[in-house]
């Protein structure tokens, strides 16, 4: 039996106009399926089709999420400018959209401490946040699971 639906068009050669249309030509260059995305980015199917019909917009958490895992800026989804069909993330694309596109900010204050607790090596110490700050940086680059615990 043929499978029939969006994966066998041809994809558009003209740059897509709006957001729906960039999350549509991301979402077919890389054969998922609008429950795919909505897994990775920790949204619904329905939400998923709204958006690349146009007829709803993504919340800023959501809009976060869909440009961490298509690795652009929410200002190239919303506007265009400098947007660009990535490559698949290798995986599910949960831990990439998961990585907070923008900065960690911690207080940068004597007043709280920190503790770095590192499983592998069992040591723990306590850092000031702007330490921490950096650390948790570097291991979101790197892939790893971060807990942040403010008291």
């Amino acid at each position: 039996m043929k499978v029939r639906g969006a994966y066998e068009k041809e994809h558009p050669r003209h740059l897509p106009k709006t957001l729906g249309e960039r999350v549509r030509q991301v979402r077919l260059s890389w054969k998922w399926t609008q429950a795919k995305l909505a897994k990775a980015v920790h949204s619904k199917q329905n939400a998923i089709s709204k958006w690349e019909n146009d007829s709803a917009q993504p919340t800023g958490a959501a809009l976060g999420s869909l440009a961490a895992l298509f690795r652009l800026t929410p200002e190239a989804l919303v506007t265009g400018k400098g947007f660009t069909v990535t490559a698949p993330p290798i995986g599910d694309g949960e831990a990439q959209s998961r990585t907070p596109p923008l900065q960690v900010s911690l207080p940068v204050t004597d007043m709280v401490q920190a503790l770095h607790v590192d499983y592998q090596s069992a040591t723990v110490c306590p850092i000031k946040p702007g330490k921490a700050s950096g650390l948790i940086r570097d291991a979101i680059a790197k892939g790893k699971r971060v807990w942040l615990v403010i008291k």
